[in-house]
């Protein structure tokens, strides 16, 4: 791995180690993540053959990344004070996300070195996938998936939240 690609792997493993203190969720809380998959998005996706198998890759990575990413969205605290929203990472989703990271990661390093090399080559070919980028750009929608649903997640259950506190404001009798 380059030092580019470790730099935007810590980065991603920040985005939910930042939470791990409570955060206002606002526009900087949606900014900083959508900034971060739009420049790994422009890095490492790469084009590849659309096969079956190929897409098969791709659509298994895609299911993971969106499963895992609505799992930690909803294990996140969410909370609403004063009209404003708060979410914060407890040790579930911070621990959902690092193994996430880790197990791509772990996966990296073993395809790319020692009889990792050879194993992903010959399933690949035993299964018709015909690119080699097909990996890598499954891996980098797995992790981006698992950001934005986690964030739509999060968001969403924000603003729930804000509305239920406004209805619980509006229900409370002036005075009494």
């Amino acid at each position: 791995m380059t030092v580019v690609q470790w730099v935007i792997d810590i980065t991603l493993v920040l985005i939910v180690l930042r939470q791990i203190q409570e955060t206002k969720i606002d526009w900087l809380f949606v900014a900083v993540p959508a900034v971060i998959v739009a420049l790994t998005s422009w890095y490492y996706l790469e084009p590849f053959e659309i096969t079956t198998p190929n897409m098969t890759v791709l659509a298994i990575c895609a299911t993971i990344g969106l499963l895992t990413g609505i799992v930690g969205g909803m294990v996140t605290k969410v909370r609403v004070e004063d009209g404003i929203a708060y979410a914060k990472a407890g040790l579930a989703a911070a621990s959902i996300w690092v193994v996430s990271m880790g197990a791509r990661l772990a996966f990296i390093i073993w395809a790319t070195h020692g009889s990792g090399q050879e194993t992903l080559r010959n399933f690949s070919i035993d299964h018709s996938i015909t690119s080699g980028n097909v990996y890598q750009t499954s891996l980098v929608i797995l992790a981006l998936s698992e950001v934005v649903v986690r964030f739509a997640v999060i968001l969403y259950r924000g603003w729930k939240h804000k509305k239920l506190d406004n209805l619980d404001r509006r229900s409370v009798p002036i005075g009494g």
